[in-house]
């Protein structure tokens, strides 16, 4: 469980097992030398309990509570107390009942309403409206007691938590100057200038940040995930390179910096980064992972293997690294390597439908159109408003030889702006074997119309030509493919048929020429490519 545990007016975030008393008196209010409206107990009795509960001595310390509110039940700083010891036993509910009672009998007792607002901060990451609940106890307190610095921060914090950046500025502007210009309020300021945009003002406050003889690396990873969700790896890098020059960087904050540098396309200062991370944190898979993404960016696709294999070695559960182990196979032309690892991520999250459609490319790819459709159902049912899943189901129905089937995916995925290019084509290869050229042509047509570029949709309209012996025409089609793709293997294929209707000497050469091509790459794995275009993260 996170707790915020609050000291000299700084907030820090540690995780704790057990807590133990003395975390505890620094985390919840005892109240100490605070008068207690409405209290009756003698302040010798008062004090001593705390003492009991100061020294560990719960057990006399909950003797002493018991017959003290026998004997004066009305009394809110008795209730604050046992609230403590409640928490202590992490009975949570009756903490945050007594503190509330404690309040409702000695509405002045600052303790309470602190001890109040940390035991909805402690449930904040179980019950969304636990923030509302301690804003509202903050700001009740601040109503009556404006003066309560902690109570002002914390609650500019959870503004910010919220969403509500302006008041949480605010909040802050209120607070003493000394106050304002620590690292902790500054960094929070810098979060809610970022989220709103202000951009100028979030740069002032990082030089601020950068001369602040307090700065620590908890609170720059604490603003972080603000500058992250708005993109601004160019306030993240000055912060973390100010700590890594002071030599307090932790590790987790390097590999942001790490990140920050990929995502700014510094990809040799990332990869020198993430290896330094990875050097000295051998046996920890993320900077291994980061490594991957950056290599492979880089379009050092071994190199990226290399490292996806060590971290995977570390993390072999990462569903996450098994999928991009198996896109650069798949680029790689590594097809049962590929296979077995996109079989693993999916055991590993059996829902994601991103690695089923990964998964039947690399099916379509090693001719296992059956199991290639059974993972582009998968997908389609987990999408079915993707026309990209109707697409790679027609293209695998289509290889099966079930045309019939096939036209009913493509002419959905037709009429997706995104799909309808590759659709089209498939349609008009679909309609030329039923033998139906006039549709064909008009198929492909609409296939150019959606993409023009499609070199592939020029070499099949020249074909239809060929079979009808205009070859002047079918030339013009096929000049136009090659224009726009000079390695595309059915343009180079239809041209060796247009050279042997026409007997042309260049017959030969081109032959040799689409041989190699046929090396380079199968026309199943140019069947797979039309349809999969893979993201590995």
């Amino acid at each position: 469980m996170k707790l915020d545990i609050l000291s000299g007016g700084s907030s820090m975030v540690r995780l704790i097992n057990h807590a133990s008393w003395s975390l505890l008196v620094a985390f919840f209010a005892l109240g100490m030398g605070v008068p207690l409206a409405g209290s009756v107990a003698s302040s010798a009795t008062i004090l001593e309990i705390q003492q009991r509960i100061t020294a560990g001595d719960i057990e006399a310390a909950q003797k002493m509570l018991t017959n003290a509110l026998a004997a004066t039940p009305n009394d809110g700083g008795l209730y604050n107390l046992r609230g403590i010891i409640a928490a202590d036993g992490r009975d949570y509910r009756a903490a945050e009942s007594d503190f509330a009672t404690a309040i409702r009998l000695s509405p002045q007792l600052t303790a309470a309403h602190l001890n109040l607002a940390r035991i909805y901060r402690l449930y904040s990451g179980e019950d969304n409206g636990s923030v509302d609940r301690a804003i509202g106890v903050y700001r009740h307190l601040l109503k009556n007691q404006p003066k309560v610095l902690e109570a002002r921060q914390e609650l500019a914090r959870l503004l910010e938590q919220r969403g509500s950046y302006r008041e949480s500025l605010t909040q802050l502007a209120t607070l003493p100057p000394s106050v304002q210009t620590s690292s902790d309020a500054t960094m929070l300021k810098l979060a809610d200038l970022t989220a709103l945009g202000r951009l100028t003002e979030g740069r002032i406050e990082v030089r601020r940040l950068q001369k602040s003889s307090d700065l620590s690396d908890q609170e720059v990873l604490a603003v972080l995930p603000v500058l992250s969700k708005y993109h601004r790896a160019d306030l993240t890098c000055p912060l973390i390179e100010e700590l890594d020059r002071r030599g307090i960087a932790s590790a987790e904050s390097l590999q942001q910096l790490a990140s920050a540098y990929e995502s700014l396309n510094k990809h040799t200062a990332a990869r020198q980064l993430f290896e330094r991370v990875a050097r000295e944190n051998p046996l920890t898979s993320a900077p291994l992972f980061g490594l991957a993404r950056v290599a492979y960016k880089q379009r050092d696709l071994e190199g990226a293997l290399g490292y996806l294999a060590h971290a995977l070695e570390i993390d072999p559960d990462s569903a996450s690294g098994q999928f991009f182990f198996g896109i650069v196979c798949i680029e790689l032309d590594l097809a049962v390597e590929a296979r077995k690892s996109l079989q693993r991520a999916i055991e590993l999250a059996p829902d994601n439908a991103y690695y089923q459609y990964a998964l039947g490319g690399v099916e379509l790819q090693n001719d296992q159109s059956d199991e290639a459709i059974k993972h582009f159902e998968n997908y389609r049912a987990a999408r079915p408003t993707d026309p990209h899943g109707y697409l790679a189901l027609g293209v695998a129905k289509y290889s099966a030889k079930d045309y019939e089937g096939s036209r009913y995916d493509f002419e959905i995925a037709s009429r997706a702006k995104t799909t309808a290019a590759e659709a089209e084509y498939y349609l008009g290869k679909v309609s030329r074997l039923e033998g139906v050229l006039a549709e064909s042509a008009e198929h492909f047509s609409r296939s150019l119309r959606a993409n023009p570029k499609n070199a592939d949709a020029y070499a099949e309209l020249a074909w239809l030509q060929i079979r009808q012996a205009h070859y002047e025409v079918a030339a013009g089609e096929l000049a136009k493919a090659l224009e726009l793709n000079p390695n595309s293997f059915v343009a180079n294929e239809y041209l060796v048929a247009l050279y042997q209707k026409t007997r042309d000497a260049r017959l030969e050469s081109q032959r040799q020429h689409l041989n190699a091509l046929d090396e380079i790459r199968s026309r199943k794995q140019d069947l797979m490519t039309r349809i999969i275009q893979f993201h590995p993260f």
